[in-house]
């Protein structure tokens, strides 16, 4: 790797303040990953600050990919933040310049960079035309890049923002660099306005990479759905409904099998996990129904999510595809409907959550429809349609803020069942001491080290719903940084959004492979593996009466899915805490549900390890 080397005052421009003594200052440099070129990957990657031997003379030594980096010099009411941009050759395109007065700043070095690049490219492609016909497709892919460079210095120039690109590709550069300078504490862009002392600051900074890498570690791998009818090592089982072939399902041959009317059946392709599937060419605009129908109804354990393998032809051609399962004996029965989306063409793998809805003898299919509904002549293809059954139902209790109600009331009823719960914080409106309404940092950290995982509500308690993408990526940092700064885990699964909306909440999955609602789904159940890793449905417990408690308990003990149950405070008489009997009957169920044996209460991070810490 290439080695900057030089005196302080010669990387930064500009001589240190006389009062500065060089030995007691602290270097550290935020260094871009590996890229192939400046144009591919404009984004300046966060990472963790690394540190800056200097010598007692001043000099420093500095290890630098080619590309942009960020360093930050601080000593005795010192704290400058510089920019280095550094070519393959270690020139500076940059003279570190101060944030606060720069005369070129990194990204306007980078045009000068892109021009260069547009005139070597133009080059290329002239010198390619000129040569033989089987160089023609490179000469095209010479000029494509010269377009994509000419059109993004255009827009810079268009839009006048040197010295920052905010558009088009560069626009994911603008809002990093941003962040980087906000959490360093050189300036701030937010408009709300957020109060920070030196030691948050600088657990904001090392949020920014330590949480990236958190997110990283968790894989979304949509490849292992091919091949894994069960997702989740945690002895879970499967029911077939459909094996795919014309011969009919698990079990044996389904009485009576009805096939499309007007269509035609033939063997269809074999499916990315190596089945059968049976195809239907259909001829026109039509509700082709496929059915599969027994006198007696078949059985299966508690299911969660119905699988089914899907081929389509033209997706345009589909105006709507869905499942529907009969269950119980009476053929009036009321049938569970649920439809497929965002289908593309070939193979989809369609996995739909059995979590509500009419779940009545739920286990007890008699009859399945697969049901496509045209708008012209195509073809599909249906090929295994299944369940999975988990062993048991898991829940994963939430308390929203920390209330002081529920930590005298709720807490400890929780601790005598073995619950343990997911404490969705606001950091800065924790309370001094045990007086205050809310938790505090000495209680985060003694229920912490009591099992309970301690996740993010807001940093200080602020409306989400408003919040600009920048803002929302702000606000994680700021909570990821406070539960670094006492040691704790930064958060995988972020527990809650403030009122259950954020718009803009995919602004933060970078950091978190797993997010509860941001679009206020909080009275339904969820599954494991989520459907939706980034909207996870939870289930407000205030304001509901026994009945509705019944039925989602009820719903729960039929498809063994996933509760994320949540409350506030406990006995208050406020609209947005528990009453003390609704609180006593929530408990009554959970302990019938422990006594019967389906519910079991875990966490966020126990059911990811229990995955082999894959989010799917």
């Amino acid at each position: 790797m290439p080695i900057l080397t030089g005196t302080i005052d010669d990387v930064t421009g500009s001589p240190l303040p006389d009062r500065v003594p060089l030995a007691t200052l602290r270097v550290t440099v935020r260094a871009p990953s590996r890229r192939s070129s400046l144009t591919e990957q404009a984004r300046l990657v966060a990472s963790v600050p690394v540190p800056v031997e200097v010598s007692p003379t001043g000099e420093i030594s500095v290890e630098l990919e080619p590309g942009p980096a960020v360093m930050l010099v601080e000593g005795e009411g010192l704290r400058d933040v510089y920019e280095l941009g550094v070519t393959a050759d270690m020139t500076l395109l940059t003279e570190a310049l101060q944030e606060m007065s720069p005369t070129r700043s990194w990204v306007e070095s980078q045009m000068v960079q892109l021009r260069s690049q547009t005139v070597t490219a133009a080059g290329d492609a002239q010198a390619a035309k000129s040569d033989a016909e089987g160089a023609a497709s490179v000469a095209e892919g010479h000029r494509t890049h010269v377009d994509a460079i000419r059109e993004l210095l255009d827009e810079a120039a268009q839009t006048n923002v040197a010295p920052y690109l905010t558009d088009t590709a560069l626009k994911a550069t603008y809002g990093t660099k941003a962040e980087v300078q906000s959490v360093a504490g050189s300036v701030s862009t937010e408009t709300q306005t957020r109060a920070a002392n030196d030691a948050d600051v600088l657990s904001q900074a090392t949020a920014a990479g330590v949480a990236s890498s958190v997110a990283s570690a968790a894989y979304v791998r949509p490849s292992d759905l091919a091949t894994r009818s069960t997702l989740t090592p945690d002895g879970r089982s499967t029911f077939d409904l459909f094996t795919g072939s014309g011969s009919g399902a698990t079990g044996g041959d389904w009485a009576t099998r009805i096939i499309p009317t007007g269509s035609t059946e033939s063997a269809g392709p074999t499916t990315p996990a190596g089945g059968p599937s049976t195809r239907f060419t259909i001829t026109g605009a039509q509700t082709a129904d496929f059915t599969l129908q027994d006198a007696e109804p078949r059985s299966h354990a508690p299911g969660s999510i119905v699988h089914a393998w899907l081929w389509v032809d033209d997706p345009a051609a589909i105006s709507q595809a869905s499942i529907m399962v009969l269950s119980g004996r009476s053929s009036a029965s009321t049938t569970w409907q649920r439809f497929a989306t965002n289908l593309s063409h070939g193979w989809n793998l369609v996995r739909i959550a059995a979590d509500s809805g009419v779940l009545t003898s739920w286990g007890q299919p008699r009859r399945i429809t697969l049901r496509i509904i045209t708008t012209a002549a195509t073809g599909v293809a249906w090929g295994r349609v299944w369940v999975e059954c988990p062993r048991k139902a898991q829940m994963v209790f939430v308390e929203d803020r920390g209330y002081r109600t529920f930590i005298d009331i709720g807490l400890p009823a929780l601790r005598s069942r073995s619950v343990p719960v997911t404490w969705a914080l606001d950091m800065a409106l924790n309370s001094p001491d045990t007086s205050g309404p809310h938790i505090t940092d000495a209680e985060v950290m003694q229920f912490a080290g009591q099992g309970d995982v301690m996740s993010i509500h807001a940093y200080d308690g602020a409306v989400t719903a408003t919040m600009t993408p920048a803002q929302i990526r702000q606000d994680a940092l700021r909570a990821q940084g406070w539960l670094l700064d006492k040691g704790l885990p930064a958060d995988r699964f972020r527990a809650a959004y403030t009122q259950n909306n954020a718009p803009n909440a995919s602004a933060a999955a970078p950091f978190f492979p797993a997010q509860a609602t941001s679009t206020n789904q909080s009275a339904s159940l969820d599954t494991w593996p989520h459907v939706n890793p980034q909207n996870v449905k939870r289930y407000q417990l205030h304001g509901r009466d026994n009945a509705t408690i019944d039925s989602v308990f009820a719903q729960l003990k039929a498809t063994h899915g996933l509760f994320i149950p949540y409350t506030h405070g406990i006995g208050t008489g406020s609209t947005s805490d528990m009453t003390q009997a609704g609180w006593d009957y929530f408990l009554s169920k959970v302990d019938t549900a422990f006594s019967e044996g389906w519910l079991e209460a875990t966490t966020w991070p126990a059911m990811l390890a229990k995955a082999g810490g894959i989010v799917r």
